[in-house]
């Protein structure tokens, strides 16, 4: 119990540390305290079904108003986070009964491997969001994936999700060149200045990669919650107990075999 609690007050406070030194530029400047509001109220600043994030919200609708009242009273943005709600809980539920299975223990691959899952299942169901926001998993997943196969691919695409989503919407596609132009424009105006129309090429490209971000979630998260031995949770288990130095009572073990 001390050393769970005494390694919740470690991360807080390497947390904390690396909040200062993130910050440390604006408190040298004096506008520290701006910024810090800025990072707590810019949620609402662009309340759109999706403001270029290529998930759900692109697929049924975006740069629309997304707190309006879309079913019944509910909003996009409450539709959006009981999503959220039902995915966090169904991983927290696989997790929870993985650490039964495991003699009541998770690696931490099976724990960063939840929270990276988390942090997609945010992107994709969430309103309001970018282009970039998909990256917070990107660093989670590299931090275990290179261990496992299944979880490699995983790394591998979510990182070629964030690269072309945030190409599709950069600056240089404000005036988009070819291939992009092939099929000429179309009517349908490009959000958020709405100073040109989409061409063709441009809207098979975005399409493309919306499509490719749900099929690389589905996925993912059916591999997760799947039942059985071979779910992709589980494959970032190894059993240390049955390791000679362990039994040796040597404080590192051999090396996690890969698969």
């Amino acid at each position: 119990m001390f050393r769970g609690v005494r390694g919740a007050a470690v991360g807080m406070s390497a947390a904390l540390l690396v909040g200062v030194v993130i910050f440390s530029p604006f408190l040298g400047h004096g506008d520290a305290v701006e910024v810090f509001k800025r990072v707590l109220t810019d949620i609402g600043a662009m309340p759109f079904t999706s403001s270029n994030a290529h998930n759900l919200w692109w697929l049924i609708g975006a740069w629309y108003y997304s707190e309006a009242p879309w079913i019944g009273p509910l909003t996009p943005t409450h539709i959006g986070l009981i999503l959220f709600v039902l995915s966090y809980a169904a991983l927290s539920w696989k997790a929870y009964r993985q650490y039964k299975l495991q003699g009541r223990v998770l690696s931490p691959q099976q724990i960063l491997a939840v929270a990276a899952v988390v942090s997609f299942s945010f992107f994709i169901f969430s309103t309001h969001l970018h282009e970039h926001h998909l990256f917070a998993a990107v660093p989670l997943l590299a931090s275990f994936a290179v261990q496992n196969r299944v979880w490699r691919n995983v790394f591998v695409c979510v990182s070629l999700g964030v690269f072309i989503n945030c190409w599709l919407h950069d600056i240089p596609m404000d005036s988009p060149h070819w291939p992009y132009t092939i099929g000429g424009t179309t009517s349908i105006e490009h959000p958020p200045r709405f100073d040109r129309t989409y061409y063709v090429g441009e809207l098979v490209a975005i399409w493309s990669s919306v499509l490719f971000n749900l099929a690389v979630y589905a996925v993912t998260i059916m591999g997760v919650l799947r039942t059985g031995t071979k779910n992709w949770l589980a494959r970032l288990y190894v059993d240390v107990s049955n390791w000679p130095s362990a039994r040796a009572g040597s404080p590192n073990g051999p090396d996690e075999p890969r698969s």
